[in-house]
């Protein structure tokens, strides 16, 4: 755990003894503050990955196959049942 040292001027200073003096624990503040502003970094670094990806997409569209179109890419049991069923189809087509 580290310790850190803020400077404050006098305005800041004045409410901290206000809050200290009415049982606060300023170190909690501190520490919800920086969660909260954590939590707003996260969100907006996860829209901006989400916003990049949305203009690369725009730009370069994926380009699917009908085999994709018909089975989800994501899915190992589709995408094998595709393959043999692709794989079929071109033996058939070499007898």
């Amino acid at each position: 755990m580290s310790l850190l040292n803020v400077r404050l001027n006098k305005e800041l200073d004045k409410k901290i003894k206000a809050l200290r003096k009415d049982g606060v624990a300023v170190s909690d503040l501190l520490r919800d503050a920086v969660n909260q502003a954590f939590a707003r970094r996260a969100k907006k670094t996860q829209k901006d990955r989400v916003s990049i990806l949305e203009k690369v997409y725009a730009q370069y569209p994926p380009r699917y196959t009908s085999l994709g179109e018909r089975y989800d890419l994501a899915s190992r049991h589709q995408a094998r049942a595709a393959m043999l069923e692709t794989m079929l189809r071109k033996e058939r087509r070499r007898r």
